[in-house]
């Protein structure tokens, strides 16, 4: 009967120190995934940030191109019409920033054939940059 006692003591005693083994184990683990979770947090916060960014340049990129376009368009519709090229001296910020005001014509209905004539879309492939063909 003694060495039945003993017996379950000691298995007692290994069980009991196998929970304290297996109970600190999980603590570091739950450490360690505290740890990768907020580095993880970080690095998608980063992303994000990142993408915005990417998002904003790509934007600014698009508007840029997309008025780049309308200029070059707008000069090939002014040189097959005959007009030439803008005058002396004028940029081509400021040919721009005269496209995209609206003008009136005598009538008041628009459609003026003035420096600051409403644009209109390009008929047929004349107008597209040869890059595009």
């Amino acid at each position: 009967m003694a060495e039945t006692l003993k017996a379950r003591e000691t298995s007692l005693a290994h069980a009991e120190q196998k929970i304290k083994s297996l109970t600190d184990r999980i603590a570091e683990i739950e450490v360690d995934a505290g740890a990768y979770r907020a580095k993880t947090e970080r690095r998608i916060d980063e992303l994000n940030a990142s993408l915005q960014l990417e998002r904003v340049e790509l934007a600014v990129a698009q508007g840029a191109l997309e008025t780049t376009r309308r200029d070059y368009a707008r000069l090939q519709r002014d040189m097959l019409a005959g007009r030439g090229a803008p005058q002396r001296g004028a940029t081509l910020e400021e040919v721009s920033d005269t496209a995209k005001e609206p003008s009136k014509s005598r009538n008041g209905r628009g459609g003026g054939r003035g420096p600051k004539a409403v644009e209109t879309e390009p008929q047929g492939d004349a107008a597209e940059p040869p890059s595009t063909r």
